[in-house]
């Protein structure tokens, strides 16, 4: 499943990423995840302008 994210919530991601040091995938956990998919508990993985979602 694809979703279309705001450039504005895709910098706030890619500073909150940066901030934590990950390189290459960027994956997001827990609040992150919470705010790009407001009700689903997920792992999203921002991938350009796309993110992709995995739930557990």
């Amino acid at each position: 499943m694809e979703y279309e994210i705001s450039k504005r919530l895709r910098a706030s991601i890619q500073k909150e990423i940066e901030g934590k040091g990950h390189h290459n995938r960027k994956v997001i956990f827990g609040a992150m995840a919470k705010e790009v998919f407001k009700d689903i508990r997920s792992t999203a993985i921002l991938t350009g302008d796309k993110v992709e979602m995995f739930s557990f």
